[in-house]
């Protein structure tokens, strides 16, 4: 057994002598170190001793440890179980006496048996309850620093956070030192020695499942070499955690600058857990036996409940709720229910409902008339109800004693208990109804004085502010239902500070008001002040909220794309970028104590700004064009075919070149002129030299020509078509030789005698005409020159034409 503690202790030296605690901004607790190693590595140490007394040996080496260290740790070690059994001892004692249960020897014996048997059922949770909750009493709550930047970490802002320093002690490696081991906030000083691969990272072996389980919000990685960074960044960082299992990858290079270990932890971040119980409940009765109209009371509305009948299945009771409804006689037990951020409560408060026995009720007429005639209180209860008594007064008043006798004017009796309250000016007292009458005889009222409050003003980020309040005399000030009274004149000095996150919220100013509103004291710089309790009065915080730095930010989202310019980026490398803008918003929330918060997020933003990939130009249409192109080009012309290649040329050398799409207009601009290219080749021309030395051959001067051959010859001339490719040289050889045949086949005219006169030829008379003339008139000397003239214009009109004929001839 002394080798066993004597390892432990060497263990917790060591680590102590690797880390000391250090604060991370923003994350609201201290991440482990020395304390919670050497306590864990106790807690282990008992695990192993348990272990053994159940039959199970382990083998361990024996070692010292440092003088002192093990009273210490047997000190602590007696420390906490001691703390733990008198919260859980006083969670039922005060339960039972704060609900007012009558005295009942047997029910008390079996409801403390059913609490026993409800700590065993959650044995486990109340384990790592303590084994946590150790170390985060001394610790501002996380979930606070997650609630004030809106749970950046849980949503994944940072995949990979940059290293807040670490504050470490630990002696100096040599330098081109290749260790590359571990310490994490997870594993109690267990280190471990990297060997994965950046495709394959190690896994880290956890002693049990336990170990891989955390209610914090970061994972602290640090590397045992203070000359290694871990994702080179520092010696120490933190990684983020959200709710649920967590895959933690990163990678640890050595101080030689070449040597890499990749670690890949899986750690499952569980809610925190909740050891307080519901307080001040009380109950009605069914309204009759056998009935389920029964109710527990006084619930919050603003909290999360559930509730169960002993031993049965818990059940949500539902947001917002003040009383849980039907419900029979039988015991109950209620619990704080889970949240967003913890688990539900581990502690219950037992509430009894009885079956409806009703006892009366009754004041005595002894009573002040100021009581006696305003006092509010049912005639009637049920046994083991909850009844509420009531006493309005001018002034705000103290009740501080009600007794009562079972009978008017009888000997037995006591005093009236349970939790009381003000409501404005009334005094209010909610007491559990015994099983007999009650004949209330006695009410003391403290008359030293009238009771003020003085509260802070609440919501928004004064929630985050904590007032203190303190008056010289203890019994001038006092606490109902967490709201502070303080008797009528008492001098109070009030404080305020920023409880959660000074860093964050400071406390510039504060005013203190009166109930109508009226400034009755301020502090201009927000240090403490003395007030007097002569009205109710509410103290106004003046906040400075600190936000986060994001000017380097802001330099990196002033490179990035556009929501619509990602589409121009590979799918894996928009998303992240996506991501990263998606983001943005959130960051301008973020307050200055979770900076490390804002530089993560800006790494994460320069490393996807890093690793943007523009798309391959789509080459698609540009090679189907490329397609086109025939594959014998030898019936073209040289010009259209050399235009052709050399569009194609450039179109095979930027597929080549596998430009990016910021140059797709470029291949689009290639396409088409590649394609008119293609569609504008034209074909060899047609040999028209035949044709040319037919027409060569053609006489100039037509004129002394028949005309039916120079008619055959223009009809051969005109049949030559002008344009046409090589397809057609037949045709166009064709058209020479017809032309060469016209020409051959042309007839001269025969020669003329040009004295010999042309008979004339006298036109033959009409007779009809000839009657019809003679009928209308005679012929006289005039008609006789008609014929002379005739033939004179017969001849112009041949000469006319000779001379047409010979200048066709002259031009052809």
């Amino acid at each position: 057994m002394r080798m066993k503690k004597g390892i432990a202790s060497v263990l917790a030296v060591v680590c102590s002598l690797s880390i000391t605690a250090t604060v991370f901004a923003g994350t609201g607790e201290t991440v482990p170190v020395q304390s919670e190693i050497t306590e864990k590595a106790e807690q282990k140490d008992q695990e192993k001793e348990k272990q053994n007394t159940e039959g199970n040996t382990v083998k361990k080496e024996e070692s010292t440890a440092k003088p002192g260290q093990k009273e210490n740790k047997e000190k602590d070690k007696g420390k906490t179980p001691d703390k733990s059994k008198t919260e859980d001892k006083s969670s039922e004692e005060t339960g039972k006496k704060e609900e007012g249960v009558p005295g009942d020897s047997k029910n008390d014996e079996t409801n403390t048996e059913d609490i026993k048997k409800n700590e065993k059922t959650d044995e486990e949770k109340k384990k790592e309850s303590v084994k946590e909750t150790e170390n985060e009493k001394k610790l501002p709550d996380s979930t606070q620093s997650e609630e004030k930047a809106n749970v950046p970490a849980a949503k994944g802002i940072a995949a990979m956070p940059k290293a807040v320093p670490a504050n470490v002690d630990v002696p100096q490696a040599k330098a081109g030192n290749s260790n590359t081991e571990i310490l994490t906030s997870m594993t109690s000083g267990l280190s471990w020695a990297g060997s994965g691969t950046k495709d394959d990272p190690k896994s880290p072996i956890y002693p049990n499942e336990y170990y891989k389980r955390t209610s914090r919000n970061v994972l602290v990685v640090q590397a045992v070499d203070s000359g290694a960074k871990v994702n080179d960044q520092d010696q120490q960082i933190s990684l983020p955690l959200s709710y649920g299992t967590n895959i933690c990858e990163f990678y640890v290079r050595a101080s030689d600058g070449t040597t890499v270990a990749y670690y890949s932890m899986e750690v499952y971040r569980n809610k925190a857990g909740q050891n307080d119980w519901p307080r001040d409940l009380g109950v009605e009765a069914p309204s009759a036996p056998g009935a389920s109209d029964g109710k527990i009371l006084y619930l919050k509305s603003d909290v999360l409940y559930d509730y169960r009948i002993a031993k049965g299945e818990w059940k949500s009771v539902p947001a917002g709720s003040t009383e849980i409804p039907n419900l029979a006689s039988g015991s109950y037990e209620v619990r704080f229910a889970e949240t967003d951020t913890q688990q539900a409560g581990y502690n219950v408060a037992r509430v009894y409902i009885y079956e409806r026995e009703e006892y009366n009720i009754s004041v005595d007429d002894g009573l002040p008339d100021e009581i006696k005639n305003s006092i509010e209180i049912p005639d009637k209860a049920a046994y083991g109800s909850s009844v509420t008594l009531k006493i309005p007064f001018t002034s705000r008043k103290l009740v501080t004693e009600v007794g009562y006798k079972i009978t008017a004017g009888g000997t037995f009796g006591g005093t009236l208990t349970g939790f009381d309250y003000f409501e404005g000016n009334t005094y209010v007292l909610v007491f559990t109804m015994p099983k007999n009458n009650v004949h209330i005889d006695e009410i003391i009222v403290d008359e030293a004085g009238n009771w003020h409050t003085i509260t802070k003003q609440d919501g928004g980020v004064y929630r985050f502010i904590q007032m203190d309040a303190t008056v010289q005399t203890p019994g001038d000030m006092m606490t109902k239902k967490d709201v502070k009274y303080f008797r009528h004149g008492t001098q109070a000095e009030i404080s305020l500070t920023s409880y959660s996150d000074p860093q964050s919220y400071e406390v510039t100013s504060f005013e203190v008001k009166d109930s109508k509103g009226n400034v009755v004291a301020r502090s201009a710089d927000g240090s403490k002040i003395s007030v007097t309790a002569e009205d109710d009065l509410t103290v106004v915080p003046g906040i400075t909220v600190h936000y986060a730095d994001l000017t380097e930010l802001n330099k990196l989202l002033a490179q990035a794309p556009t929501q619509e310019e990602l589409s121009l980026y590979t799918d894996d490398t928009a998303k992240e970028m996506a991501d990263c803008l998606a983001l943005v918003p959130n960051m301008s929330d973020v307050l200055v104590s979770s900076q490390w918060l804002v530089d993560d997020f800006a790494a994460r933003v320069q490393k996807a700004l890093n690793a943007l990939v523009y798309r391959d130009v789509d080459y698609t249409k540009l090679q189907e064009s490329l397609d086109r192109i025939p594959k014998d080009t030898g019936d073209f012309t040289e010009e259209t075919v050399n235009k052709m290649n050399k569009l194609a040329e450039e179109a095979r050398d930027a597929i080549g070149s596998k430009w990016d799409i910021r140059r797709q207009g470029d291949v689009d601009n290639l396409t088409e002129a590649l394609n008119a290219a293609i569609d504008g080749l034209t074909m060899r021309p047609v040999d028209y030299s035949k044709v040319e030395a037919a027409k060569k051959k053609v006489p100039k001067d037509l004129s002394v020509y028949t005309d039916d051959s120079v008619k055959k010859l223009r009809k051969a001339l005109d049949a030559v078509v002008e344009g046409l490719d090589f397809t057609h040289q037949e045709e166009v050889d064709k058209m020479a030789a017809d032309i060469e045949t016209a020409v051959k086949a042309l007839v001269k005219k025969k020669a003329e005698d040009p004295n010999k006169k042309k008979p004339v030829t006298e036109p033959k008379k009409d007779t009809k005409s000839d009657d019809k003339k003679n009928t209308k008139s005679p012929k006289t000397k005039d008609e006789a020159p008609v014929l002379p003239l005739t033939i004179l214009c017969a001849g112009t009109g041949l000469a006319a034409l000779i001379i047409r004929r010979r200048r066709k001839s002259k031009k052809a």
